[in-house]
Order: structure tokens, then sequence, then C-alpha cells
């Protein structure tokens, strides 16, 4: 594991050099290495080898997010586990059944909205200071209005533009790649930005259909970012 954490950042850090003089690049894809390098959110450290794929972008493109209503459980640098990951929560929320409680939620409505209704997400937000410290969260989209369950709580999104990269690779580098998946969008003329108030806001979607091993072993994840400024 050692190993593989030593050619991530050494990685990281090369890709920061080599894209210059952009300190907004610059800054979000540090406040992103740094919550990356701390989650292998599923748990996967214990079947890391020696051998490390190389993950790549498959698809980067501009999409409207539709006004929906998250609904989940917000997490903080407190509630990391002594292995330095989110792991634990992930596998709490199995146990729990919060993922059944929300799956509850669901109806037929908003359902032309595969992508974003039902599909497990992964929500980060980071401004990089005392009053915008790092949330991560674990919940679903939903439509407008929904109830929202006892013991969660919730972020109403209007309509907004995203950049969203398709990385594919295998677990758990997979989760390893936003500085690729930022370059690739701003090749492709798209610039994440943060909100009014200086902060970032990004998410994993885990889509089914994508999310699901192919003959290699690869995954697909969406990894999508908010473009406040339009």
């Amino acid at each position: 594991m050692e190993k593989y954490e030593q050619f991530n950042i050494r990685r990281v850090i090369n890709k920061i050099v080599s894209i210059g003089g952009n300190v907004n690049v610059i800054k979000i894809i540090c406040i992103m290495v740094i919550t990356t390098l701390s989650m292998y959110v599923l748990g996967f450290n214990d079947i890391v080898g020696d051998e490390v794929s190389l993950p790549r972008i498959t698809n980067a493109y501009k999409e409207v997010m539709p006004a929906m209503r998250f609904i989940g459980i917000m997490y903080t640098n407190d509630d990391i586990g002594e292995n330095g990951t989110f792991g634990h929560i992930w596998r709490e929320w199995d146990k729990l059944g919060h993922w059944c409680k929300l799956s509850n939620l669901l109806t037929d409505e908003g359902s032309e909205y595969f992508k974003y209704i039902g599909s497990t997400i992964c929500l980060m937000t980071n401004g990089g200071n005392e009053e915008n410290p790092f949330q991560y969260w674990l919940g679903r989209f939903f439509p407008p209005n929904t109830t929202v369950p006892e013991g969660f709580k919730y972020i109403d999104f209007k309509e907004k533009p995203l950049g969203v990269a398709w990385v594919y690779g295998k677990m758990p580098d997979v989760f390893f790649q936003a500085n690729q998946a930022l370059n690739t969008l701003i090749e492709v003329g798209v610039n994440p930005t943060a909100d009014s108030g200086g902060v970032w806001w990004w998410f994993e979607r885990y889509v089914e259909g994508r999310w699901c091993p192919d003959t290699e072993g690869n995954y697909t994840l969406d990894l999508c970012f908010i473009l406040w400024d339009m």
C-alpha cells in the first residue's frame, strides 16, 4: 500500500507542476488530492497489490443537472476512521440499512433522470478554510420536495450545469483521478468553478450500467463538478 500511495502522490505533484499558473485549477486539485488520498471509500485497501492499473478518462462533457433534492448524511474530517479513510462509513451504511431507507423513497417520478435519481452519490464540498471546511456526504438525489426521513439531511439544488468526466479503471485507483478529470474537462472547454463563497462542489456518481466491472475488471465512475458561474 505504501508503494501505491507514493506512486499516486508523485504523479499528482507532477501534474500540478505541469499545468503552470492556473491558480483556480491548482487550488481545486490540491483540495481534491488531500480529500481523495484519504478515501479508500469502500474499504478496498485490503486487496490492493503491487500492480497498479492505469485509469483513463473515456468521456468529458457538460450536462445540465435538473433541480433536485439531495438527501443524505454529512460527515467531516472528524469522522475519518483510524486507518485514515471513510471506508467504515460506507460499511456502516450497509449495516444500518441507510441505502434501503433511501431506496424506499423512490417513485416513478423523475425516472427520466435515471443517472441522478436512485444512483449512489458521494458529494463533497470544500472551501479550504474554517468557515467552509471539508464536507463528505453519502446519499442520493430525489425529485424536489421529497420527504426527508428521520436522521437524514437535505440540500436543494436548482438547475445547474455540470462538468462530467468518466473515469475508467480498476478499484481503488479509479477514485484517485480528480486531477486528470479536471485537466481533461478544461481541455474540452469546461472549467469547474467555486460558488460565490469560494466553495467547491463535486460528487462521485455511481450510475447503474457503468459502475459495474467489465470483462477486464474495470469500472466507470462519473466524476461531476458543479459549474457555479454559468
